[in-house]
């Protein structure tokens, strides 16, 4: 619950990192929790999360002091699922990117045929700086599932991006990257 707190999102693998539960405990778990609602249920199938729900603090004050002593000592494993302040940088403009990306953008048209010059694009705009589905889906034009589906899964598989938050590939602010970028 601390880890909640502190992140504002956990999912079954944080659990059960943090815990040492088995993935059929933490599921039960995760769902008590939910059915008690201290926690909200986001995404579903291997993207699900849970969220804080209204009742999470008056729950972490009543059980506040028995959850300090159980996370004593588990926190020092979070470490890695926490996002860097610069994996959560703000949302950016066209005009606010380099002037050949916002041509290639321009010029590329909703209705483009050319995979690899799409993929091309994803892979600059990452360069540039980490993005999200959602952020790309506007550059591009397109539905998230397409963008996700047809170009950033191939460009993970191929090692050319990576994820901002590896440890936690369903954390809401989950960001893509051009692998060996720092910036």
């Amino acid at each position: 619950m601390v880890f909640v707190r502190e992140v504002g999102v956990i999912d079954n693998l944080s659990y059960r990192q943090l815990t040492g539960l088995n993935n059929m405990q933490s599921s039960i778990e995760l769902r008590k929790l939910r059915k008690e609602g201290i926690l909200e249920q986001k995404g579903g199938g291997k993207s699900t999360y849970y969220l804080p729900s209204e009742l999470f603090e008056t729950f972490l004050s009543t059980q506040a002091e028995s959850l300090s002593t159980q996370m004593k000592g588990l926190l020092p494993q979070a470490d890695g699922l926490l996002p860097q302040a610069d994996e959560l940088l703000p949302q950016v403009k066209l005009e606010d990117l380099p002037g050949e990306l916002q041509r290639k953008l321009t010029n590329m048209g909703q209705r483009s045929n050319n995979k690899q010059a799409v993929k091309d694009i994803i892979i600059a705009l990452c360069a540039f700086q980490p993005f999200s589905i959602s952020e790309l889906a506007v550059f591009l034009k397109r539905g998230e599932r397409y963008i996700r589906k047809q170009y950033v899964n191939e460009l993970m598989a191929d090692g050319i991006l990576e994820y901002t938050i590896p440890k936690m590939i369903s954390h809401p602010n989950q960001k893509y990257r051009t692998k060996n970028n720092n910036g």
